[in-house]
């Protein structure tokens, strides 16, 4: 599996079958971001909900 399979299968398949893929499940305008952003350790760097920063961590 690639990562991009990996990725989709953790955002878009879910989404979809949540019947919630209107509003999220990808990144695109007008869409809910709530987000996660890892670093290559997959430790986390941030944390965003509706768009807002609610979680950094230092390097």
């Amino acid at each position: 599996m690639t990562a991009e399979q990996a990725i989709r299968m953790a955002t878009e398949v879910p989404a979809r079958a949540n019947h919630i893929d209107g509003y999220c499940g990808k990144i695109l305008p007008g869409r809910d971001a709530d987000l996660v952003i890892l670093r290559d350790d997959l430790s986390v760097a941030a944390t965003y909900v509706g768009g807002t920063a609610v979680g950094h961590t230092k390097d």
